[in-house]
């Protein structure tokens, strides 16, 4: 009977012996779960290390490539106002942002390096400002000539040679065609409407032309078939003379 048996001496000693090995397998069972927590949170430091290393390559990457964007926008002779400000606006984003993972030397660097380019762009800034506003002054000052210039046309007897001259007008324009946002408007309906006449007058024109010619060629034509050669020859030698002047 197996009940028996364990109330016997020897079921006694059996017993001491299971609690006695209890501890022991406790003790191994908690050392295998401590080796795995540390081993897992040793992996986890090392992780976190890993991308701490990342992110500091990353920002210091991003940073120099900034900086030398910004010492040869310094080094140019010649700068774009729309790119000068939005260089300026990445730089200000970037000393606002710089990585506080970063080491303190290197990022003492960069906020030196970056703020000593924002202060030379500050300065380029303020040049090329007042130097497009003084084009955007000079191209008010041609745009307005060349509306005068448009509208003198517009009553030119010769509708086709003002046609022609305007050609020259609209190069001109191309090349002067920004101006203040206040005047902009103005200036170019008023171009605009000189324009569109002349170009309407020029249509008429060659279209009168046109029909002149073809009347010429139909006189032409019906004087080839005339027998009075002496009389043929005079027409057609007026003919030649209008065709010239069309």
């Amino acid at each position: 009977d197996p009940i028996r048996y364990l109330e016997t001496e020897e079921g006694e000693h059996l017993r001491a012996r299971f609690e006695k090995a209890l501890p022991s397998c406790a003790h191994r069972l908690e050392a295998v779960h401590s080796a795995r927590r540390e081993a897992e949170a040793r992996e986890q430091r090392e992780t976190a290390v890993r991308e701490q290393e990342r992110r500091e390559t990353e920002s210091t990457q991003r940073l120099e490539q900034l900086c030398r964007r910004g010492e040869k926008a310094l080094a140019a002779e010649k700068s774009n106002l729309k790119s000068v400000t939005r260089l300026l606006q990445d730089l200000r984003a970037a000393l606002h942002s710089i990585d506080p993972g970063l080491a303190r030397k290197d990022k003492a660097a960069f906020k030196e390096r970056l703020s000593g380019i924002q202060a030379g762009l500050s300065r380029r800034l303020v040049d090329l400002r007042q130097s497009e506003d003084w084009k955007l002054w000079a191209n008010q000052g041609i745009q307005q000539e060349i509306c005068e210039q448009a509208e003198s046309l517009a009553t030119l007897e010769d509708a086709l040679e003002a046609a022609h001259q305007l050609r020259a007008l609209e190069e001109r324009w191309k090349q002067a065609c920004t101006v203040s946002r206040g005047k902009s408007q103005e200036l170019w309906l008023r171009f605009r409407g000189a324009r569109d006449s002349i170009r309407t007058r020029a249509e008429t024109g060659e279209q009168e032309q046109w029909n002149r010619k073809e009347a010429l060629c139909v006189q032409a034509e019906a004087d080839a078939g005339s027998s009075d050669w002496i009389a043929t020859a005079h027409e057609l030698k007026r003919f030649q003379g209008e065709w010239e002047t069309v």
